[in-house]
């Protein structure tokens, strides 16, 4: 290669560097703006601002290029599409490192953390499982009271399968469990990864959140109930499966135990109740017969009666026998006189019979009284009704405290773990294909909607 070649090829790129003259760029521009006016008027403002020369100076007359000063020159039109398509690509290189780094910020890095926790940091948990029913006697075998046990206690197994679920849930079953097995000491464990592990200082809200997180309830359609319990070691979590199988076993037996005890109370009260009612009745009804010193004023009364109507029915045969004799017997003939005397015997001894049922005296010496006796039927009448019914209350009080007591002997209802906590022999989590799967897609569905929003934003702004 000779000098002149070189010196040539050395200050080429310098001069193809050098700026057109002001009429390639107008001419430049003027294409430009044929082409996207909004644009080239841009490009001609930066790259030529002496094209809009003041009002009171003359425009200077436009040089036409000069395409012979070297084979670097190239058209104006081409170079201002040469310069737009550079500033095009420049702007989608930025955008496409942005857009890259924000992607890997905001999706891969929470998806690659998630990686090395589940691999490398994640502490195995099992699952225990076990499955419980509540199960009660025929009610019809316990009498009367069983509508009274199945209140208290809730027989059906719809609403029992509530009562368990959230029983298993309860800060109780926490509670006696921890005792048993120290449920703080096994999952405040320094081995337990931190995102898994409880505060070793987790007050009982708090541990009882965390307690609720490792146990999972289900109630099934058929009533009975599925719990899940999660723990850092096989054997702890079956343990923690049979803890709390006993302790729900413990709670039906205690409702059902004061439910009986519940009954056998009501039942005694309302015995003692009628007790008392019979006792007073009794007594009231034998100072009313000392009062009038009659132990049968029924048959009494019945007594009278009966006196009443056998001299009434004298007392008519009598007159037919007058009737008949004076049909042939003069009135002052002895059969006649005779008849006459004896009717009248017999209306007075009706009459006397008569005023001593309607009236008796009672008392004794100058405080003796007569009642009617009508009234005094009708006392012993409302005393002997008011007897009647407490010795009824009383035999159906004493039958139902019987049957209390019966009941509280037998055990109505009880809690039946027909599927016993299982040993789990393989661990349940964490799962890395859907734990890692899990991030991504969360992660992916954040930044699409951030950079969704943000764009919205942007627009509203105009930037």
């Amino acid at each position: 290669m000779s000098g002149t070649e070189t010196d040539e090829a050395r200050t080429a790129p310098r001069e193809s560097a050098k700026p057109p003259v002001s009429g390639q760029v107008k001419g430049g521009a003027q294409a430009a703006s044929t082409a996207d006016p909004e644009h080239g008027r841009a490009v001609a403002k930066r790259a030529a601002p002496d094209l809009h020369p003041a009002e009171n100076q003359a425009p200077k007359p436009m040089q036409a290029p000069n395409a012979l000063q070297g084979p670097w020159r190239m058209p104006p039109v081409r170079w201002v599409e040469e310069v737009l398509k550079l500033e095009d690509s420049e702007i989608k290189n930025k955008r496409r490192k942005g857009f890259f780094l924000r992607f890997a910020l905001f999706v891969l890095l929470p998806t690659a953390l998630a990686t090395v926790y589940v691999f490398w940091y994640a502490t195995p948990r099992y699952v225990s499982e076990f499955q419980v029913a509540y199960q009660s006697n025929d009610p019809n075998s316990v009498g009367n009271t069983s509508s009274f046990l199945s209140s208290m206690i809730g027989t059906g197994a719809t609403d029992m399968s509530r009562v368990l679920a959230s029983y298993f849930s309860s800060s109780a079953v926490a509670e006696k469990v921890n005792k048993q097995l120290d449920l703080r000491d096994h999952y405040s464990n320094s081995k337990i990864d931190w995102w898994d592990r409880l505060g070793p200082k987790a007050s009982s809200e708090q541990f009882l959140d965390y307690f609720n997180k490792r146990v999972s309830v289900h109630k099934e359609m058929g009533g009975y109930v599925t719990v899940d319990v999660e723990a850092f070691n096989p054997a702890y979590a079956q343990k923690v499966g049979k803890a709390m199988v006993s302790a729900a076993s413990d709670m039906v037996a205690g409702m059902e135990q004061q439910a009986h005890e519940d009954a056998v109370a009501v039942a005694a009260t309302e015995l003692k109740r009628s007790e008392d009612r019979l006792r007073r009745t009794t007594a009231d009804l034998a100072k009313f017969r000392d009062q009038h010193r009659d132990v049968n004023i029924q048959g009494s009364s019945n007594m009278l009666d009966s006196v009443v109507g056998g001299l009434e029915s004298k007392l008519s045969k009598t007159y037919s026998d007058l009737t008949d004799a004076r049909t042939f017997m003069a009135e002052n003939s002895p059969t006649v006189v005779a008849l006459k005397a004896r009717i009248a015997a017999v209306e007075k001894q009706i009459d006397v019979e008569r005023r001593r049922l309607g009236s008796v005296k009672s008392g004794s010496g100058s405080t003796q009284t007569t009642t009617p006796y009508s009234q005094i039927i009708a006392a012993y009448s409302a005393l002997n009704t008011e007897h009647t019914f407490a010795t009824d209350s009383y035999v159906s009080a004493k039958k139902a405290y019987d049957l209390a007591r019966a009941a509280a002997s037998l055990k109505a209802a009880y809690l039946v773990n027909f599927v016993p906590p299982n040993l789990p022999q393989a661990s349940t989590s964490p799962d890395p294909l859907t734990d890692i799967l899990s991030t991504f897609v969360l992660a992916l569905f954040a930044y699409t909607a951030g950079s969704l929003l943000l764009g919205a934003l942007r627009d509203q702004a105009g930037i």
